[in-house]
């Protein structure tokens, strides 16, 4: 509770008076001159700081004293600063709405003025309880792996009455359902169970007369956690089983809802079906068997996962689906070619790294080179992913892929460093040749130890389509995108890219420091704590 403040503003004005209390006379029987006694009088106005309601009237309760005692006959007028707040009508004053507004009083005592004063008129809203919220969100459980959530809370609500702030008022809380919240005599609400109800609070005044609040809405739920963390869910098993540990902080889950899907999944003994869950990204809430708390985590539902380099190498198999990496590779030996398959899927590295990796390249009749991870791609997505320390030993080869063959590639939040590059005709950083359709490179890290030469450009060796560079950092010498003798304006050069891609580590550092990277668009997997941003 508030409590009121008063003051009492006293301004003395100095009058030399001759004649108001006292007399200036002649004597009749002496013919001398006259004589003048004069008094000296000091006036003072008493004016309170007032407290008034909306919409009400009143008459300010001044006085003057002429040095010390009460002048009965004084007559005051008003003026008000904030007329907005309040207005001044004669000897009265109006409360317009709430607000703060200074008052000037002048005091006249027989048509004359003798002092001024002024005092503060606070206006609250109208009479009865407002309380601190108008509306409470609480939570079955006050835990979820280490964060905590509001269980409880102390009400309280300002009273007002008659103008002013009631000080030590005893309000009486009460709860439509006692089965979703309980309120103590001290108002400590708690909640109960998951659901809605209401909460009215009651002041009675001394006239026995009730104040009550509006029903104020409460609504109790399940603690939900929002984490940055993945659950893949790998199609290509019939049933798997849940680290709940790792997912709830708890030994059992309950059930998953998908928001995504608007469907709940069962789950028994921690293993899901897997079959009827679409390949994809779905935002999941699994909460525990007691349904007392949840966690939303990122559910990649994937018809290949990449666990091992033996996974990794058969990944040019594929032609179409949803593919995810699910853990860190190193030393790898990497065959691409043989099989020509055009990938249309999206692949998720889910941030993980792919690391020493050796695009092999051997001149035999089965053709065993790697052009880069897939061969062709036409419409595919290729994302959150890291290769660092790669070898490109084949000519048109990329870390990515060879070609586009059509529709729009995407390449999103990755992050390559080539060791070594082949010179070899259309060979990139990224990819080795746009050859049809479109590609939006975005978000992306690109560091080519090994200097491009002749036409081929860094990030895609050759550039027959339109390759769209959107935020990203590439370090290397030479062009964004090789021409090969052929002039349009998809062939940018370093720059000419008007703070698209940056072309040293100053750059990009000023660039950032400017605000002209935008590092929102970086998602979670991203390290942005160093001067190059990595995975």
């Amino acid at each position: 509770m508030k409590r009121k403040t008063l003051l009492s503003v006293f301004f003395a004005v100095l009058f030399a008076v001759c004649g108001l209390f006292g007399a200036c006379g002649t004597n009749d029987n002496e013919n001398s001159s006259d004589s003048t006694n004069q008094s000296e009088i000091v006036y003072t106005i008493s004016a309170d700081d007032i407290s008034l309601l909306i919409g009400a009237e009143y008459k300010p309760d001044c006085s003057v004293k002429a040095n010390g005692e009460t002048v009965e006959n004084a007559t005051f007028a008003y003026r008000s600063f904030n007329t907005e707040v309040v207005s001044v009508s004669g000897e009265k004053l109006k409360a317009e709405k709430a607000g703060i507004a200074n008052i000037a009083v002048s005091a006249s005592v027989d048509g004359k003025q003798v002092a001024e004063a002024t005092f503060s008129c606070k206006v609250n809203e109208n009479k009865g309880i407002h309380p601190v919220k108008t509306s409470y969100l609480l939570y079955v459980s006050n835990n979820v792996k280490g964060v905590s959530f509001d269980t409880s809370t102390s009400l309280s609500a300002f009273v007002y009455d008659k103008g002013e702030i009631v000080t030590d008022a005893e309000i009486v809380w009460t709860v439509g359902d006692e089965s979703i919240a309980s309120v103590d005599a001290d108002g400590h609400l708690q909640a109960v169970q998951v659901g809605e109800t209401y909460l009215v609070g009651t002041y009675t005044d001394a006239n026995n007369e009730e104040l009550k609040t509006l029903p104020l809405p409460v609504k109790v739920e399940i603690p939900v956690l929002i984490t940055r963390d993945d659950v893949i869910v790998d199609k290509a098993k019939e049933i798997q089983m849940l680290d709940a540990q790792a997912i709830l902080g708890e030994d059992t889950i309950g059930f998953m809802f998908s928001a995504s899907a608007n469907k709940t999944y069962t789950i028994n003994n921690n293993q899901m079906e897997t079959a009827s869950f679409k390949a994809g990204e779905h935002t999941c809430i699994f909460y525990n068997k007691e349904q007392s708390l949840g966690v939303q985590v990122n559910v990649v539902a994937a018809d290949f996962v990449i666990y091992s380099k033996e996974d990794l190498l058969t990944l040019p198999t594929y032609s179409s689906g949803y593919i995810v990496l699910a853990n860190d590779i190193s030393d790898v030996e990497y065959v691409s070619g043989g099989s020509m398959k055009t990938f249309t899927g999206t692949f998720n590295g889910l941030g993980h790294t792919i690391s020493n990796i050796t695009y092999k390249y051997t001149k035999n009749k089965d053709n065993q080179t790697s052009w880069g991870l897939f061969y062709r791609v036409n419409a595919a997505t290729i994302k959150n992913i890291s290769i660092v320390g790669a070898t490109l030993c084949a000519g048109s080869s990329g870390a990515f892929f060879y070609q586009t063959a059509g529709g729009e590639t995407v390449i999103d939040n990755t992050y390559v460093e080539i060791q070594f590059a082949s010179t070899s005709f259309q060979s990139g950083g990224a990819f080795g040749y746009a050859w049809r359709g479109t590609v939006s490179y975005s978000n992306s890290i690109l560091i080519v130890n090994t200097p491009a030469t002749g036409s081929n450009g860094l990030i895609a060796g050759r550039n027959n389509s339109q390759v769209t560079v959107k935020n990203s950092y590439v370090l290397g010498t030479g062009l964004l995108c090789g021409n090969h003798a052929k002039e349009n304006s998809n062939y940018a050069v370093l720059n000419r890219t008007a703070g698209v891609a940056y072309a040293t580590q100053v750059e990009f550092l000023m660039a950032v420091s400017k605000d002209k990277t935008d590092f929102s668009n970086f998602n979670k997997y991203w390290d942005l704590s160093q001067d190059i941003p990595c995975m």
